[in-house]
């Protein structure tokens, strides 16, 4: 399997994971139980955002090395 492939399929994979992060989030909602304690899945939030910036680092690397390759084709 080559670095693009391998780059490409890591990418979809934080891009889906942060979006899964996100929905799950809004699914499961926050509350304010009897005693004004706030109970939400906060851990998801930073997830998410990791998730999202790996993502996106790793699209950014699986382009740039596209584009290595394809210049490199041409010369």
């Amino acid at each position: 399997m080559t670095i693009f492939r391998t780059t490409g399929f890591l990418s979809a994979f934080f891009f889906t994971t942060a979006v899964t992060c996100g929905v799950v989030y809004r699914l499961i909602g926050s509350h304010i139980d009897t005693r004004g304690v706030l109970h939400e899945p906060f851990f998801l939030i930073p997830l998410g955002w990791l998730s999202l910036a790996l993502g996106l680092m790793l699209l950014l690397a699986c382009v740039g090395s596209w584009l290595a390759r394809r210049n490199r084709r041409r010369d």
